[in-house]
This record gives C-alpha cells, structure tokens and sequence, in this order.
C-alpha cells in the first residue's frame, strides 16, 4: 500500500549522538528507529531495508571517522518521506576513496556504500565542515495495510 500515508499528519524528527567507542549503539539506533516505523504503519520489507541501510551508515562512522569520538544520526519523516542522515566530524573522506565498482569477492570491506545505495532510494555523501563526512539516505515509506500499534508507556508518577 502506497496511498495516502496513514500517519501523514506526523512529522517525526529524532537526532540521536552517539559515542564511535560504543559499538552497541548502532543496535539501539536501530531499535529506535524501528519502534518508530513500526508505530507509524511503516511495511516490515521497508523497515527492514532502512535498518539495514542505517546499520551500514554508523558501521562506516565507527570504522572510518578517524579524529572524532561521536556522530550522530538524524531522522526525518514529513508524509510518506524518510531521510536519515549519519554525520561525523571526523578526517573527512578523499574522493577517490570511493568507487563505483564492487569490491573484489574475497575483499574484508568496501560494500558498505553499494549497500546503502540499495536499500534507499538516494543516497548522497556530503562533506561536513570544517571537517567530516555525511551520509543522507532517503526512502519513500511503503505502508502496512492495517498500521500497528505500540503500546504506550505508563505515565510516571510524582
């Protein structure tokens, strides 16, 4: 289902900062991010391109961001558009570090970038300034027939 979005009247902005020496943070990033799509009415099949897609994005800031100790990731979703964007201020990025062909089969990393590009519908690398790297990926939310719901958590008490 690709009609009207069943949750267009939100807009859902989280920014999450993030430590490069936590390695499970990028299991909670996409929790997080999961929970939401989920209680929107986003499909299983999308939710799970996305979460392998922003998995890929903080695997890179942790592996490359050399120079900096976080990054963080953004998310954005206004109607049936995502965009998510993983930012670091680490050394930056040479521009013939990146190449259009695969790595080779027995290649230990490299894949990370194609990934992305697979799973999103655009994929842009930006430099941040004075110094690191940006990755936004934007997706066109498909929805579930019947949104389900997450349970609310109880108010707490004073």
């Amino acid at each position: 289902m690709t009609g009207t979005s069943p949750a267009s009247g939100i807009q859902l902005r989280a920014v999450l900062c993030l430590a490069r020496a936590d390695h499970a943070a990028v299991a909670v990033t996409r929790r997080v991010l999961e929970a939401a799509l989920l209680a929107i009415g986003v499909s299983d099949e999308c939710r799970g391109d996305l979460s392998i897609a922003v998995t890929e994005a903080c695997t890179n800031a942790i592996t490359h961001a050399d120079g900096c100790d976080d990054y963080q990731v953004t998310v954005i979703v206004h109607g049936d558009q995502l965009m998510v964007e993983v930012a670091d201020t680490g050394v930056g990025l040479a521009g013939d570090a990146i190449t259009a062909e695969l790595p080779a089969l027995n290649a230990e990393g490299g894949r990370g970038l194609h990934v992305i590009r697979a799973c999103t519908d655009r994929m842009e690398l930006r430099a941040v300034r004075p110094h690191g790297v940006a990755i936004r990926m934007v997706k066109t939310l498909v929805w579930t027939a019947a949104p389900q719901r997450v349970r609310a958590m109880p108010a707490c008490r004073s």
